[in-house]
């Protein structure tokens, strides 16, 4: 999980640098911020090869939605290690997932 966070973290990262937060103070409006609950994971396969994607949506402050896509990773599942890889990887997400909705369900 932590593996996949990271690659998450490295590529959902702006060209100017990480997501900014969201500034309460006054001043310029703030820049596009990303929503972190609209987070989705996909995977795209053929026979040999699947691709890892994961998918946000970033608020412009009411200017326009932009959604995202980013490969997160590739693996040649003939290769060594890629199929063990590409299963902990899947892994990894759905343990996240199942804590996140096990946190927001403790919460209500």
């Amino acid at each position: 999980m932590v593996e996949a966070r990271r690659r998450l973290n490295v590529r959902a990262a702006a060209p100017n640098g990480p997501i900014p937060a969201t500034s309460t103070t006054t001043g310029p409006p703030s820049p596009p911020t990303a929503d972190l609950t609209s987070i989705a994971f996909t995977v795209s396969w053929v026979p040999q090869m699947a691709n890892l994607h994961v998918h946000w949506y970033e608020d412009h402050l009411g200017q326009r939605d932009v959604y995202h896509i980013t490969n997160i990773s590739m693996y040649l599942l003939a290769r060594d290690g890629e199929l063990q890889q590409f299963r902990n990887d899947i892994r990894n997400i759905l343990e996240w997932g199942t804590y996140k909705q096990k946190s927001q369900a403790e919460k209500t």
